[in-house]
């Protein structure tokens, strides 16, 4: 594992979590297509769905507090607001996709402004800002295979269908500072920290 002068390196994200059903919605999906098509798909676990809204790939464990503490003078500054489910994408394009993820609707605007007030507070820490505007999503999976196979070639199809997910609104009032750590089996998540937008405390 790699390490800094004074510790170990994690890795860190804050995410937005999603409610158990939006959770149930995605699970129903990814059942009712992986049921018959035996797809060379490796899924994330559904206790793992979240949208990321920044990714700390080199975290030292003195820095864990700090952030924390950043993360919630932007999440003071925002109210609970309303996400969906909506449709499907690939990363990074859909004649060669290596990623599937659902795309949201609702209030992005809100959204959008929370990803870059976490942002610019943990920009006063050392960390890069982005370059570019979020692309909020919630990741389902990740495709291995070629770009002619049997999975590449059903999720290509599935998108051109115009699908979309039929779920109700939940409503954003937390996130989460999340450790992951990388296992041969997949990553495991232990929640550093949970953090309430302004009028959900």
């Amino acid at each position: 594992m790699e390490k800094f002068e004074h510790g170990i390196v994690l890795r860190t994200f804050v995410a937005v979590p999603l409610n158990k059903m939006t959770v149930q919605a995605l699970s129903t999906f990814i059942e009712h297509i992986n049921d018959k098509n035996n797809l060379d798909i490796r899924w994330v676990k559904p206790k793992h769905f979240h949208i990321t809204l920044k990714f700390l790939p080199k975290t030292s464990r003195i820095q864990l507090v700090p952030i924390l503490e950043e993360i919630q003078q932007a999440a003071n500054r925002f109210n609970p607001f309303p996400l969906r489910l909506d449709t499907l994408g690939v990363f990074p394009h859909i004649n060669n996709p290596k990623v599937l993820w659902a795309s949201v609707l609702g209030d992005l605007t809100t959204l959008k402004s929370l990803h870059r007030t976490i942002d610019s507070n943990l920009s006063s820490l050392g960390f890069f800002r982005e370059k570019y505007e979020i692309i909020p999503h919630i990741t389902l999976g990740r495709i291995r295979s070629t770009a002619n196979s049997k999975s590449t070639l059903l999720i290509k199809q599935i998108i051109n269908s115009n699908f979309n997910f039929h779920a109700e609104n939940w409503i954003v009032s937390k996130l989460r500072y999340i450790e992951s750590t990388l296992t041969e089996t997949g990553p495991v998540y232990k929640t550093i920290g949970v953090v309430p937008l302004g009028r959900a405390r």
